[in-house]
């Protein structure tokens, strides 16, 4: 008979719905017992695993693609197995943004024919974008999978919009899922009594899954790094300019001032905040828009070059 189990969530939701800040906010209810994250990026460079809180949980990252896809099951199914064995209560499973969730039960049922059934499926949480989410429902196909597969449905950012666009998101998600759990909050708080009725130690009740596994399309990804402190004006020209050609951005990045700043932009918008850390090099993780243009790919990393090499001139991104 199994001791004991690990309780098992997996958070998914869109490109920049509040994943990250979301599961701060898990970890912090969650202090009195031993949690591992296993964080997932579609870009190669990890960069939300930096904001959680090194020494205090079992942490594993998996970059470079979805851990839905065929280039990373394997992975993903061996470092379940791996985390298995560490001492660990909870296991936190935050997805790329632009996951499609449809193999998760055919993957535990792998992981349980080689360890049994230590891991107990607590939940499939799916983080929405309160702002963005009905612009964006009909036109990206992920964002609907990730619904269909949810238990759990988080309205996030609900400060950022009315009331009756929150009822009108609240009607399009039952019309996906209309056994789907519905919680609203802002800035990802979660409060006890919201947990109590999110989490449920039984285990979630599994649906049947396609053989093949799921795909990301249209996704280019581009990474940009820099060893020095950039000019302040150049770097913000260029990254207001980019953000009307992507879905996220995302990083850390020096300034001529010295200090470090987390830059963080969702489907166009751009914010650059002051962190009280400092990193090896400056590191931006940039998802462009379906269907992008490669000369804007191409575009993008030609004059980040130029700024990085302290040769940026008055060249945008528009061209």
């Amino acid at each position: 008979m199994q001791e004991k189990q690990i309780h098992l969530f997996l958070i998914n939701g869109f490109l920049g719905s509040g994943k990250t800040t979301f599961l701060l906010k898990l970890l912090s209810l969650f202090s009195s017992q031993k949690c591992g994250v296993l964080m997932n990026e579609f870009g190669e460079i990890g960069i939300d695993g930096l904001l959680l809180p090194q020494n205090e949980l079992e942490l594993i990252e998996i970059n470079g693609g979805s851990i839905f896809c065929q280039c990373r099951h394997d992975t993903f199914v061996e470092e379940l197995i791996q985390l298995s064995t560490t001492p660990i209560d909870v296991l936190f499973i935050e997805a790329s943004g632009l996951a499609d969730p449809v193999t998760m039960d055919k993957d535990l049922q792998i992981v349980r024919k080689k360890i049994g059934e230590i891991y107990a499926y607590s939940g499939n949480i799916c983080l929405i974008d309160s702002l963005h989410f009905i612009s964006l429902v009909d036109v990206v196909q992920t964002i609907e999978k990730q619904i269909q597969y949810a238990s759990v449905a988080i309205i996030n950012k609900i400060d950022l919009v009315t009331p009756k666009r929150v009822l009108e998101i609240k009607h399009k998600l039952r019309s996906i899922n209309s056994r789907i759990k519905i919680i609203r909050t802002s800035f990802g708080d979660l409060s006890q009594d919201k947990l109590e009725k999110m989490y449920s130690k039984r285990k979630v009740v599994e649906k049947d899954f396609p053989g093949t596994f799921a795909t990301t399309k249209s996704a280019i990804d581009i990474s940009l790094r820099a060893n020095h402190g950039l000019d302040s004006q150049k770097v913000r020209e260029y990254f207001s300019e980019l953000a009307k050609k992507t879905r996220r951005m995302k990083g850390f990045i020096q300034l001529d001032d010295g200090q470090w700043y987390y830059l963080d932009s969702v489907n166009g918008s751009l914010s650059l905040t002051q962190t009280g850390s400092t990193y090896s090099q400056s590191m931006i993780v940039v998802i462009f828009k379906e269907r992008v243009e490669e000369k804007i790919v191409s575009r993008a990393e030609s004059l980040w070059v130029l700024i990085t090499t302290r040769e940026a001139n008055e060249n945008t991104i528009c061209s």
